[in-house]
């Protein structure tokens, strides 16, 4: 039987809803984007952080991706 998370090839739906290509980067503005929504919730949730799997499910993106942009923000005040 199949997994039911396997799309086709090297595309793979995450448990978020999102699709990827394992190992492929995200570009600039998917970072921002991350980030920016990150600060959002971040405003909006004060003075509760969100969390980094909250912050995933609503950028479409793994929480270890989302962990990365967050700690970076935190650590410089931006994201390169």
């Amino acid at each position: 039987m199949s997994n039911p998370h396997f799309v086709h090839g090297l595309v793979v739906k995450n448990q978020n809803g999102g699709y990827y290509h394992p190992g492929t980067m995200y570009d600039l503005p998917k970072k921002t984007e991350v980030a920016d929504i990150y600060m959002e919730m971040y405003w909006s949730m004060y003075p509760v952080k969100p969390s980094r799997e909250r912050v995933a499910t609503k950028a479409h993106v793994s929480p270890s991706y989302a962990e990365t942009v967050i700690r970076e923000l935190t650590e410089t005040g931006h994201v390169l």
